[in-house]
């Protein structure tokens, strides 16, 4: 999945990307732009950047992270700005 585009990875922000609620049905529908991060006009589609980002929810719910379970609500994510060094091959 494409999340990230246009994200800086050391400019001490998270790049926030959250769906609205949607139907079963319509995430099946949309499941191809969101695989390809082609979802710039979905209006169920929000994204933004913050310093830190708590979840809530009324029920505890299932927490992913790139894929793997990491826990449930409520969760925090903060940054350590530059805490993190990437060594990735040029292309």
């Amino acid at each position: 999945m494409k999340f990230g585009g246009g994200v800086v990875l050391d400019d001490g922000w998270l790049g926030v990307t959250y769906f609205r609620k949607m139907a079963p049905l319509e995430m099946v529908l949309k499941m191809g732009k969101l695989y390809s991060g082609d979802f710039a006009e979905e209006p169920k589609v929000e994204r933004l950047r913050a310093r830190s980002i708590k979840i809530e929810a009324e029920r505890p719910l299932p927490v992913e992270c790139d894929g793997e379970a990491v826990g449930v609500t409520d969760v925090t994510f903060s940054l350590l700005p530059k805490a993190l060094f990437l060594c990735v091959p040029a292309f």
